[in-house]
């Protein structure tokens, strides 16, 4: 535009003065559709930080969660209920549709926004594309085959349950994404703050959940006859385990103990990961909080001298 660019201690704030605006057009200027022609047609095309992609892959990581919830409750051979089986329809639908979607979202490479649907599909291809084609493969199988059964009969052989914990896996790296993005739109140390606390602590209930359920399925013939507990009410086997992880994270008690070799080797090793875990959660919040209240001193400090200088003018 002609206008002369600063030298000097000016230069670095300037440039990062340029980088905001150009940024706050693109926000601006950047609308849940963006069309492009490509050759001789005409695609639309969504744009990767519009609304639209964001509320959709909201929902698919709250599917995601989901899934990974229900992936290692198949070691209790719990039969499908309506939410169950709902739930289940909704996930091989939503993904089928957010397969087809992924031609039509846009990326960022360089810093520069692509929307030619070709290059889209090309990069989708050779990077989530042959996973997230395996997924709906397996969803779609795995209700087909679960129909009018168990849900652990429904999934029971190996190669299936190999290949749904990889493309869980894979579903996993996007949710983790989808959270860096929400929490890089936080502007308040505090919501920052309370974002940070909620993965957390998701991570660590999500942790204790798999420790629990894999602690009954080493135990089905050892810690369980031993206890005496009823094994056809599956949900009490499920808490009782549940708070056995707890336990050897360091959270809380229990009464249950480890009745055979194997069971006293897994144990062992959950308490050296609640050993490693839980201080590092700690630590965690420490530094948190400690970066929320050198911000309010901050803030603080700038009030008072905001305020004498009012005073004195």
């Amino acid at each position: 535009d002609g206008t002369p660019s600063p030298t000097g201690r000016d230069a670095s704030v300037w440039r990062v003065t340029v980088g905001i605006q150009e940024a706050a057009e693109l926000s601006r200027g950047s609308s849940d559709l963006a069309v492009e022609k490509d050759t001789s047609r005409t695609r639309v095309m969504l744009h990767p930080h519009g609304r639209a992609c964001f509320t959709w892959e909201s929902f698919g990581g709250l599917l995601i969660i989901w899934d990974l919830f229900m992936a290692p409750m198949q070691v209790f051979r719990m039969p499908i209920t309506n939410l169950v089986a709902i739930l289940e329809w909704v996930t091989a639908c939503y993904w089928s549709i957010d397969l087809v979607l992924r031609f039509l979202i846009g990326y960022e490479e360089s810093g520069s926004l692509v929307l030619k649907w070709r290059r889209v599909a090309r990069r989708y291809m050779s990077t989530w594309g042959a996973l997230d084609m395996l997924a709906v493969i397996m969803d779609w199988v795995s209700i087909s085959q679960g129909m009018n059964v168990g849900l652990h009969a429904s999934r029971s052989w190996h190669l299936g349950r190999a290949a749904r914990a990889v493309c869980i896996t894979a579903r996993l790296a996007k949710v983790v994404r989808l959270l860096r993005t929400s929490i890089d739109s936080i502007y308040t140390e505090e919501m920052l703050l309370v974002a940070k606390v909620c993965y957390t602590m998701i991570t660590m209930l999500l942790m204790a959940h798999y420790i629990a359920c894999y602690w009954y399925y080493i135990g089905r013939e050892g810690w369980v006859v031993q206890s005496g507990l009823d094994p056809t009410d599956l949900w009490y086997m499920y808490t009782s385990s549940f708070q056995w992880s707890l336990a050897h994270l360091g959270l809380t008690s229990t009464d249950l103990h480890p009745s055979s070799l194997h069971e006293r080797l897994y144990a062992a090793g959950a308490t050296l990961l609640g050993l490693l875990a839980v201080p590092a959660i700690t630590s965690f919040f420490t530094m948190w909080m400690t970066q929320v209240r050198e911000a309010d001193y901050d803030c603080v400090v700038q009030l008072s001298q905001v305020r004498k200088y009012l005073k004195v003018h």
